[in-house]
């Protein structure tokens, strides 16, 4: 699904949470390069068993 992330408007508004999980990861950053919204990040621990 596409989602809305920062405050960008147009085409750039839209991301698949997949892609921009990738890019702040390779990137190591936490906020938009264009609008400088600070992305809200939520950490999830795995479980150690199931």
């Amino acid at each position: 699904p596409l989602i809305t992330p920062c405050h960008c408007t147009g085409s750039l508004r839209f991301v698949h949470q997949a892609c921009l999980q990738q890019w702040i990861k390779s990137s190591d950053t936490r906020c938009c390069e264009l609008c400088k919204y600070d992305f809200i990040m939520e950490t999830k621990l795995k479980p150690l068993r199931k």
